[in-house]
Formats: C-alpha cells, sequence, structure tokens
C-alpha cells in the first residue's frame, strides 16, 4: 500500500470508526430511555414519541436490531485484515533481522510479525524442515524471508550463515538471540553433560552469535539485540536450577552489552516471559506424571494465566523497531503477573 494512500486512510479512518460507534452508543443511550420512560424516542430527532405498548415495543425492536446490526458489521470490519496493514506493517521497514531459533514457536511467530512489519527476515535454526516450511509461509504471505540452517553453538556454522545473510539481505541492524533449551532436573540429578549444553545454547550462544553480528550491525549505524531471558531469571524454581541460572546470566550479559555497545549506537535489552504455550512446553507437560495437575498449578501461578507465542512476539517486535531507541539494558518482563505475587 502506498504511503500518501496509507496516510491518509490512517487519518480517515479514526474519524469514521468515531461517528460509527457514536452512533452505537447513542442507540444504546436510546434504548435505555425508552426502557425507563416507556416512550420511543426518535433516533434522528431525538423527540420522544408516545403510543401504544405494542407500538412502543415494535419501535424499540426496529432500533434494538439497527443498534445489533451495527455492532456486527463492527465485528466484521474490526478482523479485516486490511487495518492492520493500515496501522501496522511499517515498524520494522528497512530492518534486516537475524532470529535464532525461529522454526517453531516464540521464533516462528517473531519471524512471522517482523516480517508483516516491513523486515527482511533471516530464520536461523537447526531444524532445517520446520525452519524451510516458516520461511516459504512468511513469503507466501509476501513478506521476505530466508532460512539458514545453523547450529547456534557452532562457531563454523555461525560465520557460514553471517555470509549467507550479508550476501542475500544485507548487514544486519536487529538481531533476536531467542534459540533456548530447557533442561529439567534438581541439581543432583543433572548430569555434567546437560548442565553444559543447558549454558551452551542458552548463554554461549548469544556471545557466539552476537560477537559475529556486531561488527555488521555496527557498520551499518546501529541496531538492537534481543536476548531471550525469562522469568525463570527471578523465580527460584527447584526442578530448574540449570535453566533458571542460565536466564539469569542472560539478564546480566544483557546489560554488560548494552553499556559497551551503547557508543555503537547498539541497543542490547532482554526479553523475559512468563510460561507460554509452545510446543516446547507441551512436551515438558507430557513428561509429567500427572501434566494436567501440573498446567494447572503452572496456570494459577500467573494472574493473567499461560500466555500465547504473539504476547511474547509483539513484545519483540517493540525492542526491534525504533519506538523502542531509548531503551538499552533493560529486562522486559511480559511474564502474566508472575512477579507481582
Amino acid at each position: 500500500m502506498k504511503s500518501g494512500l496509507k496516510c491518509f486512510l490512517r487519518n480517515l479512518v479514526p474519524r469514521v470508526w468515531s461517528d460509527f460507534l457514536g452512533s452505537v452508543n447513542r442507540l444504546q443511550v436510546i434504548l435505555q430511555r425508552n426502557a425507563r420512560s416507556g416512550s420511543v424516542m426518535n433516533p434522528i430527532s431525538g423527540r420522544s414519541q408516545s403510543g401504544s405498548n405494542g407500538t412502543i415495543k415494535c419501535r424499540t425492536d426496529l432500533l434494538r436490531e439497527r443498534r445489533d446490526s451495527l455492532l456486527v458489521k463492527a465485528s466484521m470490519v474490526a478482523r479485516f485484515p486490511i487495518w492492520e496493514r493500515i496501522y501496522m506493517a511499517d515498524r520494522l521497514k528497512d530492518k534486516i533481522a537475524v532470529i535464532t531459533g525461529a522454526a517453531r514457536g516464540i521464533g516462528a511467530k517473531s519471524a512471522e510479525l517482523f516480517a508483516g512489519e516491513g523486515a527482511a527476515v533471516a530464520i536461523w535454526d537447526i531444524n532445517t524442515e520446520r525452519g524451510e516450511a516458516t520461511t516459504q509461509q512468511i513469503q507466501a504471505s509476501g513478506g521476505n524471508a530466508l532460512f539458514c540452517e545453523c547450529d547456534i553453538t557452532d562457531t563454523a556454522q555461525i560465520e557460514n550463515a553471517v555470509a549467507q545473510v550479508t550476501s542475500e539481505l544485507g548487514n544486519p541492524n536487529v538481531l533476536f538471540n531467542n534459540a533456548g533449551i530447557a533442561v529439567v532436573g534438581e541439581l543432583e540429578e543433572i548430569s555434567e553433560a546437560d548442565w553444559d549444553r543447558q549454558y551452551a545454547v542458552n548463554v554461549k550462544s548469544i556471545y557466539l552469535v552476537s560477537r559475529a553480528i556486531i561488527p555488521l550491525m555496527r557498520e551499518a549505524g546501529g541496531g538492537s539485540i534481543i536476548n531471550m531471558a525469562s522469568e525463570s531469571a527471578y523465580v527460584g524454581f527447584p526442578m530448574h536450577p540449570a535453566y533458571t541460572s542460565s536466564k539469569a546470566a542472560v539478564v546480566h550479559l544483557s546489560r554488560s552489552m548494552a553499556v559497551r555497545y551503547a557508543e555503537d549506537n547498539i541497543r542490547v535489552n532482554s526479553l523475559c516471559p512468563g510460561t507460554i504455550n509452545t510446543e516446547l512446553y507441551q512436551e515438558f507437560l507430557s513428561k509429567q506424571p500427572d501434566p494436567e495437575a501440573i498446567n494447572k498449578e503452572i496456570k494459577e501461578m500467573h494472574p493473567l494465566g499461560i500466555g500465547e507465542p504473539e504476547d511474547i512476539a509483539w513484545a519483540a517486535v517493540y525492542l526491534a523497531s525504533d519506538e523502542s531507541r531509548y531503551m538499552t539494558g533493560a529486562p522486559m518482563l511480559v511474564e502474566g503477573g508472575i512477579l507481582s505475587l
């Protein structure tokens, strides 16, 4: 949609929408007055009209039908995709974004929203089948997406993926270090290999990928780095010592990076989700002796319940956009209220 038309619609639509809702509200007020007074107010003239009970009921029913019809139309209009294209679609215009772990879950939803907001998106993942499917889905919707098969714990694979991105998209100015795993088990139960794997994916990968991307981001004039942390950085879950400590490390690593790279116009923030209904979460539940009971317990820990991937993806859009240009070193909490208890 051309910028001139979009600007015109952005200015016009709110006024039309306001008038539309005003008509609905006026009809609602008239119906309420009619119910109290036993008469019918003419919605055009504003004057009361008396009549038999049958006449009043008939006119009142007509007004109610008119109101309900408007509400149905409002619901249909609100769902029409063009409004998303009018009001959004430009928040990440001209951005080139790398998202790790983007084949599914929060990463895939973030890639979809980033592309929808105008960014060219590089999807990095070890899951080739799901990564290519996500890429094709974005491309089919008109977005610009590139899939790079990459193990973010392997320096050589990171270098190859970076070369592919710069060759096909250009220098990235957004990096979302989203990839992560969750090792479950008490401290005495976790093997040394699992502990090392937890930190390799959740923490060391941020160091490896950021080290490769930051010089390119500096050449591009700056940008935004988003490091995936968690509510677990602030909550001592007894069955997740490796995971919780790794996410606390991400929060403080992000602060250190933010201070160091501010002079290069590179912002670094951590994103701390609550429990989100992803495939990873469902896999965790499937391993529990009573999945339904565990899910209920976790849901009750969050005042707003369990979140969805888009709840976190939209937060990532904000952090990637220029809307957050004065925000760096901050842990952005999108955790359904668990930390307020």
